[in-house]
Parts: structure tokens; sequence; C-alpha cells
């Protein structure tokens, strides 16, 4: 019967919860009391994942992290899979697109940061500087993509901390990645399709959009991200975690 401590023991290698938290560098130092409770069980969340989140609560502080189960209805191996995901977590990482700090990865499961609001959620929260910060982080996101070659078909799994967009699904709905041959014709189909999801209602937040994706694909290039939150051992989102 499967459980989070065993997932957790497993993914560190380790004989115990809390040294697979230090190995993990999910506790703030290694004597720390912690508790960790299930927010939501296991779900699907797309043809080819399940979610599963939990919090860990430890000196008064509480974080919460998405383990993810990849599942595979194409034949392809669960570990292809896996590499494939993190390959294209990497390229939108390197192209300045948010993605969540990640903390561990097995054959077919990734454990990391669990990104809380979803991108019309975070947009009604206040204060109005923080709408105007998103906005321009939604604009930044469809032109890194559109840079780094990508075709999304879709935009529902953008996430956000409240001011910023971070992407935290990288299968099929991502598109291909194609930065060698990206044509120019697909400039715009990115901030197109940002404005089908109905996100934005206010002419004036619409005006604000194009106005930012526009001025951010002109040249010399793509102002690098502000940083959203990181992992408490200080690492690059996308960086090397530990691995089965």
């Amino acid at each position: 019967m499967w459980s989070l401590d065993a997932e957790l023991m497993r993914l560190a290698r380790t004989d115990s919860v809390r040294d697979a938290l230090r190995t993990l560098a999910m506790l703030p130092n290694a004597d720390a009391r912690f508790d960790l409770h299930e927010v939501q069980d296991w779900d699907a969340v797309g043809s080819e994942t399940h979610l599963y989140v939990f919090e860990l609560v430890s000196e008064g502080v509480s974080r919460r992290y998405a383990l993810k189960a990849l599942t595979s209805f194409s034949g392809v191996p669960l570990a292809e899979l896996t590499e494939e995901w993190l390959r294209r977590r990497r390229i939108c990482s390197e192209a300045g697109v948010g993605v969540p700090p990640l903390y561990a990865t097995g054959s077919s499961t990734i454990l990391e940061e669990y990104v809380p609001y979803g991108i019309a959620e975070a947009l009604g929260m206040p204060p109005s500087n923080r709408r105007d910060r998103l906005i321009t982080a939604i604009a930044a996101t469809c032109v890194r993509l559109e840079v780094a070659g990508f075709d999304p078909v879709s935009l529902h799994d953008w996430r956000s901390h409240g001011y910023d967009v971070v992407l935290v699904d990288f299968g099929e709905d991502l598109g291909a990645s194609l930065p060698d041959r990206h044509p120019p014709a697909a400039r715009g189909r990115l901030l197109d399709l940002a404005l089908r999801m109905k996100w934005l209602t206010e002419p004036a937040d619409v005006t604000r959009l194009r106005s930012a994706y526009d001025s951010l694909f002109a040249p010399p290039g793509i102002p690098a991200p502000r940083e959203g939150r990181r992992s408490t051992a200080g690492r690059d989102p996308a960086g090397t975690p530990r691995t089965d």
C-alpha cells in the first residue's frame, strides 16, 4: 500500500522520513521538528499526470509540495517519458520561463514545489500593482516560450504565486520545442491563446498585455524574469535533484 513516508524514503534512498527530508533539503535544519499532512489525495490532472499534494510544517513555517506520477497511454516507457519531461523543463528554465523548484525524481515520479494559484485567481488578488506585475509575467512567458520554439495547445496548466507565471506541466499540452526552426508566423499565437483564456476582461488590461508583449519581443532580447520562491537548498529551479 502506497504511503507518503515510503515514497519520500524511496526518492531519497534513506531509511527514515527525517533523513529523507534532510537529504532532499526540505527541512530548515537537521534537528527541526516537523509534521506532514495530506492536502490532496492522488487525482488525475491531465492525460499524462496524477497529482498528490502534501504540506510540511516545521518551525512554524508551512510549505506545500507536489508529487506527480506520470502515466503513459502511448506505449512510451515511463522512465523515457520522465526524462523527456525533465528535458523540456530544462529548456523552459533556460529560456527564462518560470518552473517550480525540483526536489527529486524517480523512474516515473517528480517531487517539486506546489504552486498555489491558477492565473485567474492570482489576477484577482490585491494589491493592484501585483496584477500589473502578473500581466507583464504573462506577456514574458508567451514571448519566452515562442522564442524557445514551443507551440502550446493549452495554457490551463499555467500557475502563479500571485505575481509570476510558473509552468507545472511539460507534457503534450506544451507542444513541441523547435528552437532551430522557430517560424516567424508563430509570433503572437501564444498572446492570442492567452487572451482566449479570458483571464483579462478589462480593455485596459488587454492593452497592457499587448503592449508588454510587443516591448519584450523587441531587440536586443528578453529581460530576465523576476525570481520567485526557491528551494531551501538555494538550487536553481531546474537544477539536478536527487534521483533514483
